[in-house]
């Protein structure tokens, strides 16, 4: 019952027979949470706001669902799902998000990673589309063909500064040696 006991009021949902949650209370208030807001992180073991300002979310592969905002039945069951999932949990860095787009509701399980890089592995790995960066409030596509052109650029020139460092040249302003991530033939 961890994942509604503070959905709005901050009271549980679970029936006074403690039969458990009820589901097609909760559904509503998810979808309006991720409407109002434009979606919601909370932590899965209090459900808490964890105000994360830093670092990134990396779904948990297998625990990401969506559903049609027209089929509650749908909603309910991948409600229950994650609800279920999270039941089973003891570790504090487990997160769950929700989020409206294309007329679905979108959630899923997430794990908060400090390290863009460990997170963005993990996110590949895990055939993931996208990290979320808390910082900036945003998804970063996982993969690498969608590099915005000045990152790439970027990572070009940090490559070939890099090399002219370790061979002690100086920097010519060239980029020879970079393997562009956008490249089909460099794609894992």
């Amino acid at each position: 019952m961890k994942l509604f006991e503070i959905m709005d009021t901050g009271s549980s949902f679970a029936d006074e027979d403690e039969a458990g949650p009820n589901y097609e209370e909760i559904v509503p208030r998810l979808v309006d949470a991720a409407e109002t807001n434009g979606g919601f992180t909370v932590r899965a073991n209090t459900f808490d706001n964890p105000n994360l300002t830093d670092g990134y979310q990396v779904a948990i592969e297998g625990y990401e669902t969506k559903a049609s905002l027209d089929d509650t039945d749908k909603m309910i069951e991948a409600v229950q799902d994650i609800n279920a999932f999270i039941n089973q949990q003891s570790s504090n860095n487990l997160f769950v998000g929700g989020w409206i787009s294309d007329g679905m509701l979108w959630l899923d399980v997430s794990q908060y990673v400090k390290d863009f890089d460990e997170a963005m592995a993990l996110g590949r790995a895990r055939k993931q589309e996208a990290i979320f960066d808390n910082a900036n409030m945003e998804e970063i596509s996982c993969d690498p063909r969608e590099i915005a052109d000045d990152e790439v650029d970027d990572m070009m020139d940090l490559d070939a500064e890099r090399d002219a460092f370790d061979n002690e040249e100086e920097y010519d302003g060239s980029d020879d040696d970079f393997v562009d991530p956008r490249d089909e033939d460099n794609i894992r």
